[in-house]
């Protein structure tokens, strides 16, 4: 072959070779084109992750390239028996346990999320779950969690409560906890127990819990703002400093005496028999609701004086009996009482006129 000819050839590839170079790229822009989720920012992506249910999450996936693998990175883990058992047909309890801890440990297995924002577990309690659970908060405490919730649902008055793994937590982890919740767990502090410094929020409801482990764990809670008690029953006085709690909910409890110490304390609400209550250095306490299923009008006239003195907005509702009072001379009086609401639950209408006594017990009141 000559060699002009040869010239030739070799100009004819060349062309042809940055002809498909240039192709190439035509082609790939092309393709991503046709994605519309290939241009959004990665925060972009997370919010509206953070937005859907689990199950749905984990769905995006087939959506577009760049989504395969952004659900791992989910910073709301939300396992609840809707999300998880959504496509289950079994009406077995067992089945269905089954088919949750499958999910769960399905999705974890996958899960690559590293900031865990909220970690949450919520479904009927089940034998089954025993052995599951301590390693799904171990994923939550290696994910660095803020939030965690473990919030079993008893199946009947018997219902055995899991011990909470206080050993997986160390120093660091526990100060990463701004919110825990709780429900049907045992609490029972370690010895060596340091306290979650940076919780603001607590919720136990079914926790079996001694008034002392129940004070080593709220006295190490200095910053804690939003406590609620439910349904347990630590059957001694529970008297504690919280300077930073502005919220208290205490509700069908047995508490002998409950005394907290907290002069930002702004909301309390109270739902159960008549006890000792002292929240005397309450000095914001704006709005109090409480709720007894048995109250006396003495009762009422002078031990909730004494017990929040400096309260401004009363909702009570009882079911009381009523009878002439006359408030004795120098008893505590409602100082701050501006709005009072009664909700009474009685027999009879002699008594009525008694029910002035609270115009006298709240001298400032105007509503």
């Amino acid at each position: 072959m000559c060699r002009s000819k040869r010239a030739k050839l070799s100009h004819d590839r060349s062309v042809s070779t940055k002809k498909q170079q240039q192709d190439r790229p035509a082609s790939t822009k092309k393709q991503q084109s046709n994605d519309p989720f290939q241009s959004l920012p990665q925060d972009v992506l997370c919010l509206i992750l953070s937005k859907l249910p689990l199950n749905e999450i984990v769905r995006t996936s087939t959506l577009s390239t760049k989504w395969r693998h952004t659900w791992t990175s989910c910073p709301n883990l939300i396992f609840d028996a809707a999300t998880m058992c959504a496509n289950s047909t079994t009406s077995s309890k067992e089945q269905r346990a089954r088919v949750f801890i499958a999910s769960v440990n399905a999705v974890l297995k996958q899960c690559g999320a590293t900031a865990v924002e909220e970690f949450q577990i919520k479904f009927p309690f089940d034998n089954l779950l025993v052995d599951h659970l301590n390693n799904w908060v171990k994923f939550a405490v290696l994910s660095r969690a803020k939030n965690l919730a473990i919030e079993l649902e008893p199946e009947d008055s018997r219902c055995c409560k899991h011990p909470f793994p206080f050993e997986l937590f160390d120093k660091q982890s526990m100060s990463r906890l701004e919110a825990i919740r709780l429900s049907l767990v045992s609490l029972k502090a370690r010895p060596n127990f340091s306290g979650f410094p940076n919780i603001k929020a607590l919720d136990l409801r079914s926790v079996d819990v001694s008034s002392n482990d129940l004070q080593l764990v709220l006295s190490s809670c200095s910053n804690l703002e939003r406590l609620s008690i439910a349904m347990c029953h630590p059957h001694d006085d529970i008297r504690v400093s919280l300077p930073r709690l502005q919220h208290l909910h205490v509700a069908h409890s047995c508490i002998n005496k409950i005394h907290f110490i907290s002069k930002n304390l702004r909301t309390f609400v109270y739902d159960g028999f008549m006890v000792p209550l002292d929240l005397s250095e309450s000095l914001q306490l704006g709005h109090v609701e409480m709720n007894f299923p048995s109250l006396t009008l003495e009762h009422a006239i002078t031990e909730l004086p004494r017990a929040m003195p400096h309260a401004q907005n009363l909702n009570l509702s009882a079911c009381m009996t009523l009878k002439v009072f006359c408030l004795p001379e120098g008893v505590t009086k409602f100082s701050h009482l501006k709005y009072l609401q009664l909700r009474l639950y009685f027999s009879g209408q002699d008594n009525l006129l008694s029910l002035a006594s609270f115009l006298k017990a709240a001298p400032l009141l105007e509503e």
